[in-house]
């Protein structure tokens, strides 16, 4: 199945009054819902529209709640001939309250909502909606966790996203992506387990050259001054790369609560003992996720770290040689990079990512209708 991925955002993003026969269908499971919003109209292959709607019973108060998907909400989904009148598929109440919803994914046959806490942002379990389209119903409604691809490893000319803590593995390439299983899954996963790790508290047991408070007001000033009265700055070296004599690094740092720090990538020399620092405009409020060094080229993810849940700045492209940069968007936290060819692929928080020639695919590891877990 080929997904049809929607670009996320809250569900209020694009709001609108549905039609009557939809509000009509609300009353009848719950007579005192009075605000109705159309939060998303996808048009299906074949020239039907798929809506997903919310009825609530009244504005909140707190406008913070305004996109919140509250304790006495409504959601429901409707399929609509061209020219016709929307028939319901299904309507349910909010089974988590105080969570924001976003409309992550729609395909021919299912829906997934990405829920995260209203007050931190942090994810909570998404939802995956089973459709039966011809028969005009839904099917089953599966909550799970969205699958990290912390690690990406090549093995016997394949590409492996490889999930640990959900013990998942899918070749990424070449060919169609599929979960791999049995025998493949097991000698992906080794290969990722032999993957040599440093370790930065062995690396540098008193920690690395932090950036002084004359870097941060330089690099960072105007920010600090607006959003803190006081800072300390506080560095610490993420995720690392060997080559030769050098290990490379970028840096990250907690960013809330009077911390915070200046990002760079940086490089040890283990026979001089010296560090040296690139710190380009683009990079400078941010920690590193994930990084990748070939010759004069940085690739680093973008991550802020505040308080509450972490999120991505997109993929850093550094000219070590020109002292030019540039970014990618990217919306997940990335945690991997690995060039295969002429592809660069990313593991993020969730999923993984294919770049070739300007052109990217999303790939999402989800459940089916019988639990077990597929690429889309």
């Amino acid at each position: 199945m080929k997904g049809l991925l929607v670009a996320a955002g809250c569900i209020s993003c694009a709001l609108a009054q549905p039609a009557a026969p939809v509000v009509s269908s609300f009353h009848q499971l719950e007579p005192s819902l009075t605000k109705f919003e159309t939060l998303l109209r996808k048009p299906l292959a074949d020239g039907r529209t798929l809506l997903i709607v919310r009825g609530r019973m009244d504005d909140p108060t707190d406008q913070a709640h305004y996109d919140a998907w509250l304790r006495n909400d409504y959601i429901g989904l409707f399929i609509e001939q061209a020219g016709g009148t929307p028939s319901r598929l299904a309507i349910f109440r909010n089974d988590a309250p105080g969570t924001l919803v976003k409309v992550e994914r729609v395909d021919s046959d299912s829906v997934t909502l990405a829920r995260t806490s209203q007050d931190y942002g942090l994810r909570q379990p998404s939802l995956k909606l089973f459709l039966d389209l011809s028969a005009r119903k839904l099917i089953r409604t599966v909550p799970f966790e969205p699958v990290a691809v912390e690690q990406l490893v090549e093995w016997k000319g394949g590409v492996y996203a490889v999930a640990p803590r959900a013990g998942l593995v899918a070749r990424l390439g070449p060919g169609q992506p599929a979960m791999a299983a049995n025998a493949e899954r097991e000698q992906a996963l080794t290969a990722a387990a032999a993957v040599p790790s440093l370790d930065p508290k062995e690396l540098f047991p008193n920690g690395i050259p932090q950036s002084s408070q004359a870097d941060l007001m330089r690099t960072r000033g105007s920010e600090v001054r607006a959003h803190t009265t006081g800072v300390d700055i506080s560095e610490s070296a993420g995720p690392m790369q060997l080559i030769g004599n050098k290990v490379w690094f970028g840096k990250t740092f907690y960013d809330g609560e009077g911390s915070t720090g200046v990002g760079a990538i940086g490089t040890y020399d283990r026979t001089t003992k010296q560090f040296t620092y690139n710190s380009p405009p683009e990079l400078a409020r941010w920690s590193v996720s994930a990084l990748l060094v070939e010759g004069d080229t940085v690739w680093a993810g973008l991550v802020r770290r505040p308080e509450g849940a972490e999120y991505s700045g997109g993929l850093l492209r550094y000219d070590l040689a020109a002292k030019k940069s540039s970014v990618i968007p990217v919306k997940e936290v990335i945690l991997a990079i690995l060039h295969a060819g002429d592809v660069l692929y990313l593991g993020s928080s969730n999923g993984a990512c294919a770049l070739r020639g300007g052109k990217r695919a999303r790939y999402v590891l989800e459940p089916a209708t019988d639990g077990r877990y597929g690429i889309y």
